[in-house]
């Protein structure tokens, strides 16, 4: 017994390896997203403080609660400070536990090979990619290695018969659930999992429950009830309909840009979950709840899909391709053939995902140390991030500018004018010309914009009257968003917005509605119309 427990912790370090070998350029980056303004709002609250300070949460401004992620980064802020390869270390260490957990916990049912292989799957492609290089994601996989720790203690509970072992899985669970909220469901799934019978599952949920009532009550006294979408969302009438079409556009996510590989890999992992829900009777209830609970957590948001939220699913369809070899007579073939899939997968689609998170790297870099008479234009960097370096570096004196218009007359009095070279990849100083051209193209044309409030904290709009082309939100600063010609924005905690619309024609021009001010507290239909 104690070999095979010591060939399986050398399989586990070797996978650790492995991955944050893959991984490693990762360390290289710098802040991105959200990691400034976490930053800033972190700055005035204690480590322990992360755990209860409402002010914090507050200011968040979404209604997530995910205290253990705010302590992570907040131990990293008192460690480290402003180096920022330190947090991307101690990111590579918890990316590079995840294979070796979910190894772990294969192999209470699983031989070593599926195991490894599995493992190896799940963290080489899928929506993984898109969450590994990002610090403020950190969570789901820290909560992905917490949820897979508080499964394996709890089958040994059942195993053992072990109360203990049950404590110490509801505790883990706990962490788990403070650290990203869609794990907070995993009970249901533990609940049908084909170890022992109903009532010793029961029994040894005891401690889960209460676990869960804890994390629950701890939520309700911090941030209330609020459990609602935020962000851009879709009109209340079509909500059924995106929530029905949930499942598909999640599975959507695992093919990440599409390449040939990434789609013949998610068709493969959906074909081993089909093929172990037929075949396998006893997979079945938990194949079905695995999916459910995965879904559930994501449904408030389900309006615009990012690949991380898509994250839970691809571990659940990810890891029943490991139980296929009960399915087929011969599915260790199929293990590997879907591992084949995964390291062409990951092969084409990390390269352009590493570079997309490596120019927004970059950006920020370079945009606190312009000058006063710089200017970072079309960065890929959010606005909001690049708005949110400047507070935290009072001595980043240049501006960015997502939009040229303001930027028209300024020309002449500009130093530099950096842009990213998707050629080069790199960031170049284009000189004034790139704006000049973009400046002729701009006309007065016929725009229309309506703006309605069909529930409180959110606006909605319908922009016209052209199909084709692109229409943005430009904000003061230069700040653009590009929206849908029909869309919404949900943000319960803002007072109004300030704005122009800008529609750019396929064929080159551009035009512009002016100032307008959506009031979200007095919620008064607004529409511009020029013709």
């Amino acid at each position: 017994m104690k070999a095979r427990r010591l060939v399986d912790f050398l399989i586990a370090l070797l996978l650790s390896s492995v991955v944050a070998l893959v991984f490693r350029k990762i360390v290289r980056l710098w802040w991105m997203f959200d990691d400034p303004f976490h930053f800033n709002i972190l700055q005035r609250v204690s480590v322990i403080g992360t755990l209860y300070d409402k002010l914090l949460y507050n200011a968040l401004g979404t209604p997530l609660f995910t205290p253990f992620l705010m302590m992570s980064l907040k131990i990293d802020l008192v460690l480290f400070g402003a180096k920022a390869r330190s947090f991307y270390v101690h990111q590579l260490v918890v990316v590079a536990l995840l294979p070796a957990v979910e190894y772990l916990l294969l192999r209470l049912w699983c031989s070593r090979v599926v195991a490894a292989s599995t493992a190896l799957t799940t963290c080489l492609a899928g929506p993984t990619l898109s969450v590994v290089p990002i610090l403020m994601l950190r969570h789901y996989i820290g909560g992905a290695v917490l949820a897979m720790i508080a499964t394996i203690l709890f089958v040994r509970a059942l195993r053992e018969g072990s109360t203990a072992m049950a404590v110490a899985s509801a505790i883990v669970y706990f962490i788990a659930a403070g650290t990203k909220e869609i794990y907070v469901p995993l009970p249901a799934l533990l609940l049908v999992i084909p170890e022992g019978t109903w009532r010793q599952r029961i029994r040894m949920l005891v401690p889960q429950a209460v676990a869960g009532v804890l994390a629950a009550a701890w939520r309700l006294s911090i941030i209330g009830m609020n459990v609602g979408a935020y962000g851009f969302v879709v009109r209340p009438e079509e909500r059924f309909g995106r929530m029905v079409t949930l499942p598909l556009r999640a599975v959507r996510e695992f093919a990440g840009s599409r390449s040939a590989f990434a789609i013949a890999l998610t068709v493969a992992v959906v074909a081993c979950a089909a093929l172990l829900f037929v075949r396998v009777r006893a997979a079945r209830l938990p194949l079905a709840v695995a999916i459910v609970v995965a879904l559930i957590p994501i449904l408030p948001v389900a309006t615009e899909l990012q690949p991380r939220w898509a994250f839970a699913l691809w571990l659940v369809f990810s890891i029943s391709v490991a139980f296929v070899p009960r399915a087929l007579p011969r599915g260790l073939i199929a293990v590997l053939i879907v591992l084949l899939l995964a390291i062409g997968a990951h092969a084409t689609e990390w390269p352009s995902r590493f570079r997309s998170v490596r120019r927004m790297s970059d950006e920020a870099r370079l945009f606190i140390t312009l000058g006063p008479n710089d200017v970072l234009r079309n960065a890929e960097t959010p606005p909001v991030t690049l708005g949110q370096l400047a507070t935290r570096f009072p001595g980043a004196h240049g501006r960015a500018a997502n939009d040229d218009l303001d930027l028209c007359a300024m020309t002449g009095t500009l130093h530099r004018i950096l842009e990213y070279d998707v050629r080069r990849r790199e960031i170049v100083d284009e000189g004034p010309k790139p704006i000049v051209d973009s400046c002729k193209g701009i006309r007065t044309m016929p725009l229309s914009a309506d703006f309605t409030f069909d529930e409180p904290g959110s606006f909605f709009w319908r922009l016209g009257p052209y199909s084709d082309g692109t229409y943005s939100f430009v904000l003061p600063g230069a700040q653009t968003y590009e929206v849908h010609r029909d869309g919404g924005f949900r943000s319960p905690g803002l007072p109004g917005l300030t704005f122009r619309v800008r529609y750019r024609s396929p064929s080159g021009w551009t035009t512009y509605s002016p100032d307008i001010k959506v009031d979200m507290i007095a919620r008064r239909h607004t529409t511009f119309v020029r013709k």
